[in-house]
Parts: structure tokens; sequence; C-alpha cells
């Protein structure tokens, strides 16, 4: 009898994926990411998001404190949205204050949990051209730390998922707020769709929901 029950739980185990854990963490672009994740996917989704904040300005939420402080060990994943508040002008000191301010965010989060997925959604494109200006300095030094420290990038600047340019409508779908600052729910799901569909990024739950369109 033991060993039917056994074997009963085991089948009953590997018919159902286990769900892994994701924490979503930034600022308020993190809120529709958060959001669309629920939707898109069967997994256990958390978030800790502040608006307004980033890693320049501490005054809203000083982030690597928060990560130094908070238990990461039961996230499989770690899902960073910040950036889009850091404008960084292009000058040699600001350049290695914010290469500092993300490396040290990385490194917290790999030390409080080496084995999680780390993955950095890069800022949108902003519709007024001035903080777009300074905003290509910051995501080239996300998008370079992320590769030096072997952590993923997503650019979702591309063409299938928010453009190349700011613009409110992607494939007949509004994925851009007139603010022109922040994402709809359709295009918070096009974001989470694609680090989805990234093979390479396995610590993902592989659930047929997140496939559908």
């Amino acid at each position: 009898m033991k060993v039917c029950l056994i074997i009963l739980f085991i089948n009953f185990a590997f018919c159902f994926p286990l769900m892994a854990k994701t924490l979503f963490l930034g600022d308020s672009l993190t809120a529709v990411y958060e959001k669309s994740a629920k939707y898109v996917l069967d997994e256990k989704i958390e978030a800790e998001y502040v608006s307004g904040s980033g890693l320049i300005n501490k005054s809203k939420k000083d982030w690597i404190a928060f990560v130094n402080n908070f238990d990461l060990r039961e996230f499989d994943n770690v899902i960073i949205s910040l950036g889009t508040n850091d404008f960084v002008q292009y000058g040699s000191d600001e350049r290695q204050k914010y290469y500092s301010l993300v490396f040290q965010l990385i490194a917290e989060i790999q030390n409080e949990n080496p084995l999680a997925t780390i993955i950095w959604i890069s800022p949108p494109h902003l519709k007024n051209p001035e903080h777009e200006h300074y905003l290509i300095h910051t995501r080239h030094i996300i998008k370079h730390s992320a590769m030096l420290l072997n952590i993923h990038y997503l650019d979702i600047n591309q063409p299938h998922i928010l453009g190349t340019q700011w613009q409110p409508v992607i494939h007949h779908e509004t994925v851009r707020t007139d603010d022109g600052i922040h994402i709809t729910r359709k295009g918070g799901e096009r974001v989470i769709r694609e680090v989805v569909k990234n093979p390479e990024w396995t610590g993902l739950t592989k659930v047929e929901k997140m496939t559908k369109n």
C-alpha cells in the first residue's frame, strides 16, 4: 500500500511542473510587468516597486540597501526594471558612478542568491527627447554591466516588442500611455512573453499558458 502511494505521488509530481517563484523589483514600470506576468505566467509572482525610484536618486528607495536586507533565497528569478528615472549625463565621472551602482546591485543579488536567474529589463524609449538622450547612456551601461556580470538583459526597444523609438501603437496594439513614459497592459504582456520565449533563460517555469497569444 505504501509503495502504491509513493508511486502515485511521484506520478502526480511529474504531471504538474513545479512553479518557479519570481520577484520583480524596480520603478513604476514594475507594476505593469507584475500584472502582465500574473496574466501570462502560471508562476508565483511577487513585486517590490516604488514610483520614481532609481539607482541615482536614493530618496525614493535605496535599492542596494533593500536587496542587502531582503531574503532573496526563496526566489528562482529576480527581474529588474530600473534605469528609466536615471538620467546619466555623458561624462566619465557620471558614467563610472552609475557603473558602480549597477555592479553593486547585481553583486548583492548574486551574493544573496547565487542560483537565481537575473533578468534586467531595459528602460523603454521616452517621448521627451531630452530625457531620451540621457537614457541612451543609461541603457548602454546597464547592458554592458549585464554582459560583464553574466546576467540576462532584455532590450525591449526592438521592432516586435515596443519599437525602435517611442510609439504608442505596435501591430494595432496600444503599448504606451499618453504620458510618454509608461507601458500599457498590452505592452507589458509583450515584454513578459519575450522574457519567456528566450530558451537560454531556463530559470522560468515552462507552462503552456506562457506561450499563448
